[in-house]
């Protein structure tokens, strides 16, 4: 069995857990980014908190217990000749780390915490890859972080029986809250991955996005102008004697990318930051020399 015919057998066989979002039809890493911070932005107005681990796992490819991959493979239907092929692979090696191949074994190897952990209106753990989010919902900070906790207790068991260490140096955990509840939210108790507390911090990076505590997107914003600004200085360098054409190309290569990553994600943003977006747009048209353009909202 090929990589490519693994990939089309866990797709068309639906094996994967919903709350697995790698190597599943019609989703990307903006998928889980949507659908968490939607829920938290609802939950929010509605006057919760939520509280939310955001983990890495320590070279979690290199991790992987070979005997533990195979089981799953069997448990998803992967049986024969096919087994057997992957049996004979992995034998006297490692998962590939930094390969298609090795992130498909990973999403395979973790899909049984995540079922043994479905999504509530309350509470969900989720992946893309090996990165992994998870939250609880609550009306008061005290009730939430409890809530997490819990859930926590089980996803360190799993972590132990299959092997995986986190990276203490990559973990973190968050209270999300409206501004007016900050105050409780900062009164509340310790986040606890099994005995290990969680360092508290006011803003995580996850899936390539900077999310802050109140959802402002502030912080992703100015990540996307350092950026941004970067790939215009880089214009700026180079672009004397260039036609007009060669010059858009650098600005798709250097400057759009950072303005239209997981857009839909962080598009309520506050009003000043997308002035603030502006202001990078009408830097990067005069960066290119286009004249026909008053004012500029929106990629070239």
């Amino acid at each position: 069995m090929s990589l490519e015919q693994l990939v089309f057998y866990l797709k068309r066989n639906n094996v994967l857990s919903s709350q697995q979002y790698a190597f599943r039809n019609g989703h990307s890493s903006e998928s889980p980014l949507l659908k968490v911070t939607e829920k938290w932005k609802s939950a929010m107005d509605t006057g919760y908190v939520i509280a939310a681990p955001f983990l890495d796992l320590k070279k979690a490819f290199d991790s992987v217990h070979h005997g533990k991959l195979l089981n799953a493979l069997t448990q998803m239907g992967v049986l024969g000749k096919e087994h057997r092929w992957f049996h004979s692979y992995l034998a006297g090696r490692g998962v590939p780390q930094g390969t298609v191949l090795g992130s498909v074994f990973f999403t395979i190897y973790v899909n049984s915490m995540l079922t043994q952990q479905p999504t509530t209106e309350q509470s969900s753990l989720e992946c893309f890859a090996d990165d992994t989010a998870a939250y609880f919902i609550a009306r008061t900070a005290a009730a939430a972080v409890n809530g997490l906790n819990n859930m926590l207790r089980t996803v360190r068991d799993w972590f132990e029986d299959h092997l995986l260490a986190l990276n203490a140096k990559k973990r973190a955990g968050m209270l999300l809250c409206t501004t007016q509840r900050r105050k409780s939210c900062k009164s509340a108790g310790p986040i606890l991955l099994g005995t290990e507390e969680l360092n508290k911090v006011d803003q995580v990076r996850y899936l390539g996005v900077t999310i802050d505590r109140h959802l402002k997107w502030t912080a992703h914003i100015n990540n996307v102008r350092r950026n941004a600004f970067a790939g215009i200085a880089a214009i700026n360098r180079v672009k004397d004697g260039l036609p007009e054409a060669e010059l858009v190309g650098l600005y798709h290569a250097f400057v759009e990318p950072h303005l239209t990553c997981s857009s839909p994600v962080w598009a309520a943003t506050l009003r000043k930051n997308r002035e603030r977006l502006e202001v990078v747009q009408r830097q990067a048209i005069r960066a290119m020399g286009i004249r026909r353009v008053n004012k500029y909202d929106g990629p070239v």
